[in-house]
């Protein structure tokens, strides 16, 4: 219908506008970066036009252009916090294309100052409060950032960019486990969504390496213990009771982050998981080491100071190279969501 529009009225700004729109949701991005260029040459000094430009070259990865109409557009109409809003939005979006070592880091810098200063034109819009949010995000300031994204949602509690950035800021913040019920929910209302899938594997990644990392810190606090004895104690029997507290504890900060994973969010995650090869094997491995922890505590051995432990034998033959592969899957797992974050 668009198509027979134009054909008609080949200069219909609002049809162009509503043409390059569609054409960019369609992921055709040239012809919509075509289709925004004959709005502006019809309208060069309407500022939304120029809005129109930067927005879908910003979702073609136009940096250069995205940014360019966007600074048109702020130029054009310099009171609107809007313009604002999305010159700030663009140049965080786009800031490793624009600019590489101290130049980023004092744009990066700048873009916290445009965003406060939209924040200051419009403190009631949950749009300047998202891109506020952005911008402390991309300059590395996560506790801020989750503040500016909290703010957003409290004028606007179904903003969905507000959402997903406290479900980076959880992770970043190393809160995994409120990454992961964020995230599921998102990925509840929309299922196909790579944004909400990637963050839900992201936080479940996260989540699973803090609980292991408390299982590994208290097994060798056992070990270490258990090697220079307790004078005045048994010394069958305290290391035992030692490495036993120490996996009961492990076990309970395990269960404290897997019970985000009950129900529907076991099984988003899960169907998740098994498309990829690496990270069923890092949940798997992950679960074998944690198992050795609690095997350990029920082995009986003789103090350490009379004979070889079968504990620590156990330790240094079976669970010390698990956790050594789990931690090596982690790692790989972490840089494949990494690369898989640059295609999204």
């Amino acid at each position: 219908m668009l198509g027979r529009h134009l054909a008609a009225h080949p200069g219909d700004p609002a049809a162009l506008r509503s043409m390059a729109y569609a054409l960019s949701a369609l992921d055709r991005h040239e012809e919509a970066v075509g289709t925004a260029g004959q709005l502006v040459a019809a309208e060069p000094e309407d500022p939304e036009a120029h809005v129109t430009v930067a927005e879908v070259a910003s979702a073609a990865g136009e940096a250069e252009l995205a940014h360019r109409a966007a600074s048109f557009a702020l130029e054009l109409a310099p009171a609107d916090w809007s313009k604002l809003v999305l010159y700030t939005r663009v140049r965080c979006v786009h800031s490793d294309e624009l600019w590489d070592g101290v130049a980023l880091t004092v744009e990066r810098i700048k873009n916290v100052e445009l965003a406060e200063r939209a924040v200051g034109l419009a403190p009631h819009e949950a749009d300047a409060h998202v891109v506020l949010g952005l911008a402390y995000l991309h300059n590395g300031q996560a506790r801020r950032a989750d503040q500016a994204y909290a703010h957003a949602l409290a004028l606007d509690p179904v903003n969905h960019e507000a959402t997903v950035g406290r479900t980076v800021c959880a992770n970043r913040l190393a809160k995994p486990g409120k990454g992961v019920r964020a995230s599921s929910a998102l990925l509840a209302n929309d299922p196909t969504d790579r944004v909400n899938q990637f963050l839900l594997l992201n936080s479940t990644v996260a989540a699973l390496g803090l609980a292991m990392a408390v299982g590994v810190v208290m097994s060798l606090v056992a070990v270490r213990a258990a090697k220079a004895g307790f004078p005045g104690f048994d010394g069958a029997i305290a290391p035992n009771l030692l490495v036993g507290a120490c996996a009961l504890v492990s076990w309970l900060w395990v269960g404290f982050y897997l019970r985000r994973f009950r129900g529907a969010a076991a099984r988003r995650v899960w169907a998740l998981v098994k498309q990829s090869k690496l990270l069923l094997a890092y949940c798997w491995t992950g679960l074998a080491a944690q198992a050795c922890l609690g095997a350990a505590a029920l082995l009986p051995y003789r103090p350490l100071s009379a004979s070889p432990s079968a504990m620590v034998a156990f330790m240094v033959l079976i669970q010390w190279p698990t956790w050594m592969a789990w931690w090596s899957l982690y790692f790989a797992a972490v840089f494949k969501l990494r690369r898989e974050a640059k295609t999204l």
